[in-house]
């Protein structure tokens, strides 16, 4: 059984080191893989920062993957 590990916007953006706003303005383009929960965004950890590997630019900030990951 996999444990799939889902993070909120505030909790993935301290670890991705971006605002919760770049996240948000990704997510509502579609350019970003999420799931809502009613109003609620959660992100699943792994395809979060695999995208954010993918897509590593000048642009995009350093993963800090060293924080413990919060529970939702």
């Amino acid at each position: 059984m996999s444990n799939i590990e889902f993070l909120t916007v505030k909790n993935a953006a301290k670890i991705l080191n971006v605002s919760s706003s770049f996240l948000y303005k990704l997510a509502q383009e579609g350019k970003l893989p999420h799931l809502r929960m009613g109003k609620k965004i959660i992100f699943d950890r792994l395809e979060l920062i695999e995208y954010f590997k993918r897509k590593s630019t000048s642009s995009v900030p350093v993963l800090n993957t060293t924080l413990p990951l919060p529970r939702l």
